[in-house]
C-alpha cells in the first residue's frame, strides 16, 4: 500500500511542478470540444480537475489563448455560452457570488468566459447581468481604496486565523480574493507576493483527502464512487476537483479501486 501511494503522490506532484506539456493541454481542448463538452473554468474542474486548470492558466495566460493554440475559433466556442436561459445565467452568478468568487469584469471574462459571453448576450452586458442578478456592481468592482500592502496584510491574516487562502468560500479569504486577482493578476500570484506558495496549499490538501479516504477505509465504510456520493458529497465533489476522477483519488490513498469494488460486492452477500 505505502508504494502505491508514494507513486500516486510523485504523479500529482508531477501536476504540480509543471509536467503537463502545451502539447498535452491542448489535447485535452481538443477531445472535450470533439466530445461537445463546455470550454470553460467550472467543466474544465470537474472533467479534468483543478490541477490541469491551474496549469493551462499558468501557460497560456487565459483560457481564450489555450483554445486558439488548440487551434479553435473562441468565438465560436463562446457561442455555446449564448444558449443559456437567462434565468440559469442569474441562477449561476447568484451562486458564484453565495460562494465568494470574484465576478469582476475582468475576472469573469477570463474564468467565466461562456457565462460572461450568455450574460452580455442576455443583458447588454456583464454588469447589467450582476444588477439583475440582485446585487451591487459597485459593491463588485475592485475599488483604488486596496493597496498591494494592504491585500498582502489581509492573505496573511487569513493564513495566521489557520484558513487555505486558496478556498474562496473561507470567511477570511472570499472578500479579498477578487480585489488581489485586480491587483496582481491572478491568485497564485496574490499568494507568492505575500510570501506563501499555492504548491504547498494545493499539497497539503491532497494530503488531507488521501488521509479522509484512508481512515474511511480503516473504519470499514464503502468507498465505491456510488457510496460516497450518497453519503459523503462534500469528499467526492473535493476529491474530483484535485483527483480529477474517484478512482484517482482511491489510487492515491494506496488502495486498487477495483478491490475497493469487489469488497463492495463481498459486503451484499
Amino acid at each position: 500500500m505505502k508504494t502505491k501511494l508514494i507513486q500516486s503522490k510523485e504523479l500529482l506532484i508531477e501536476y504540480l511542478e509543471e509536467k503537463i506539456t502545451k502539447e498535452k493541454i491542448v489535447s485535452q481542448i481538443q477531445k472535450l470540444v470533439k466530445d461537445d463538452e463546455p470550454i470553460n473554468r467550472l467543466n474544465i474542474h470537474k472533467k479534468i480537475g483543478k490541477v490541469f486548470y491551474d496549469k493551462l492558466i499558468s501557460t497560456f495566460g487565459n483560457l481564450e489563448h489555450a483554445v486558439t493554440a488548440a487551434g479553435l475559433d473562441y468565438s465560436k466556442i463562446r457561442l455555446r455560452g449564448s444558449q443559456w436561459p437567462k434565468n440559469n445565467i442569474l441562477k449561476t452568478i447568484k451562486e458564484l457570488h453565495s460562494k465568494g468568487k470574484p465576478l469582476n469584469h475582468r475576472y469573469a471574462w477570463n474564468n467565466y468566459g461562456g457565462l460572461a459571453h450568455a450574460a452580455r448576450n442576455k443583458f447588454g452586458s456583464w454588469e447589467k447581468a450582476i444588477t439583475f442578478a440582485g446585487l451591487d456592481y459597485n459593491d463588485i468592482r475592485v475599488t483604488k481604496a486596496w493597496s498591494k500592502e494592504k491585500i498582502i496584510d489581509a492573505i496573511k491574516e487569513c493564513v495566521h486565523k489557520g484558513y487555505n487562502p486558496l478556498c474562496a468560500s473561507n470567511p477570511a479569504s472570499a472578500g479579498i480574493r477578487a480585489i488581489a486577482v485586480a491587483h496582481f493578476g491572478n491568485w497564485q500570484k496574490s499568494l507568492q507576493a505575500s510570501g506563501f506558495d499555492k504548491k504547498y496549499f494545493n499539497n497539503k490538501i491532497i494530503e488531507e483527502l488521501v488521509l479522509e479516504i484512508q481512515k474511511l477505509y480503516k473504519g470499514g465504510k464503502p468507498l465505491n464512487s456510488g457510496s460516497i456520493q450518497e453519503q459523503n458529497q462534500p469528499l467526492y465533489k473535493r476529491a474530483l476537483r484535485y483527483f480529477g476522477n474517484w478512482e484517482n483519488a482511491i489510487t492515491a490513498a494506496g488502495f486498487d479501486y477495483s478491490e475497493i469494488r469487489l469488497r463492495k460486492t463481498k459486503s451484499r452477500q
